[in-house]
């Protein structure tokens, strides 16, 4: 069915990490650095760093003429008067590791995470699953469900080497596809020991044949005035660097396993415009 309105929702949570790596250098033998300092910038960065010709004053060495640019002083900050810009740590202590360089991004914090889109999938055959939530294999791949209302969690672990605000799509099972039905087509689900959200996929599966489909996750919104499923909006998480986990536990109960609700895997995206489909689709 059409969702009426998309929101957010934000799990707060923080870490942070900074590196910070020293970056010496020294003016070409046989001359000074007219700035005073006997250093000059890194000319091997990449091509993102801050390197440009002797008329722009940058902080570029030129090894085979003897002669020195007079703007370096090896500090690594990555500005065009005093920096080197290669990224590489600017041993100032500050961890920033300003510039971008071989080893940066291009977004000056020195980190190697980019604002590029991302997504990664996370398996039921890699997941850790508790009873009486049950591993069964189809085409599509090992699938998790359980007949016991309330009961039954499988837990989906995986590293995070960058913060990113994420959409989670989730391959499941919808016997009866749309909102109107009462077949078993939800989970709790929560992200690290956050708080449970209620994920009614059924709001979202109209118009899908019965059977396998992505949806992704959303969560309902108070509308005393109209049904449950007619205001929910689009989660959003907000998944610092680290290792994190994300909890399924059975929401309804089940008559047999081909009524149940169930699920493949899971889909972490970056793209709010992403929209996976089953092979064939």
């Amino acid at each position: 069915m059409q969702c009426n309105r998309m929101g957010r929702w934000s799990l707060a949570l923080s870490l942070a990490a900074a590196c910070s790596f020293d970056a010496t250098g020294r003016p070409a033998e046989g001359t000074e650095d007219s700035s005073g300092d006997e250093e000059s910038s890194d000319s091997g960065g990449s091509s993102a760093s801050s390197e440009s010709d002797a008329s722009t004053g940058s902080s570029e060495s030129d090894a085979s003429s003897g002669t020195t640019q007079s703007t370096g002083d090896g500090d690594g900050d990555g500005d065009t008067a005093t920096g080197d810009g290669d990224g590489d740590g600017d041993g100032d202590g500050d961890g920033d590791g300003d510039g971008d360089g071989s080893t940066g991004d291009g977004d000056g914090d020195g980190d190697g995470c980019t604002t590029d889109d991302f997504e990664r999938t996370l398996h039921v055959a890699d997941a850790t699953v508790t009873a009486p939530m049950m591993v069964a294999s189809a085409g599509v791949g090992d699938f998790a469900y359980s007949v016991v209302e309330g009961e039954g969690e499988v837990l989906f672990l995986w590293d995070e080497p960058c913060p990113r605000e994420m959409y989670l799509w989730g391959l499941v099972w919808d016997s009866q596809p749309g909102a109107t039905n009462n077949d078993p087509d939800s989970y709790w689900v929560s992200l690290d020991s956050g708080p449970e959200i209620q994920w009614v996929y059924g709001c979202t599966s109209g118009g899908t044949a019965p059977g396998w489909s992505w949806q992704p996750l959303t969560i309902p919104e108070d509308n005393p005035m109209g049904g449950f499923c007619d205001s929910v909006s689009r989660a959003v998480l907000t998944v610092p660097a680290g290792t994190h986990t994300i909890r399924l536990r059975n929401r309804e109960f089940a008559p047999a396993v081909d009524e149940s609700a169930a699920v493949v895997r899971l889909l972490l995206t970056t793209d709010s415009e992403r929209v996976p489909m089953l092979p064939g689709d």
